[in-house]
């Protein structure tokens, strides 16, 4: 069985479905919830910021319980009113 490769803009409209509940996500988490690298998350997040459809908070090894640095994301309300109009489509 053959798997078609999903395009960049399912993977990130499926990106802004999980986010869409208000939380927020690691990148890690992202990729298990979108099933995807950790490459194209980075990427798309990358992508998605300078849209202002996400931000990405990144949070100090000194402030950080594990003592390593990470980045959480989280969906905006520009982002939410663009998954809105994806829908309607």
């Amino acid at each position: 069985m053959t798997r078609t490769k999903r395009t960049t803009d399912e993977i990130r409209k499926k990106m802004l479905d999980v986010l869409s509940n208000g939380k927020v996500y690691s990148f890690s988490a992202l990729e298990r919830k979108v099933n995807t690298s950790s490459q194209s998350i980075r990427a798309n997040c990358k992508a998605m910021e300078k849209l202002n459809f996400i931000k990405i908070i990144h949070i100090p090894a000194e402030e950080s319980g594990s003592g390593r640095a990470s980045y959480t994301v989280k969906i905006t309300d520009e982002g939410l009113k663009w998954l809105d109009k994806l829908k309607k489509i």
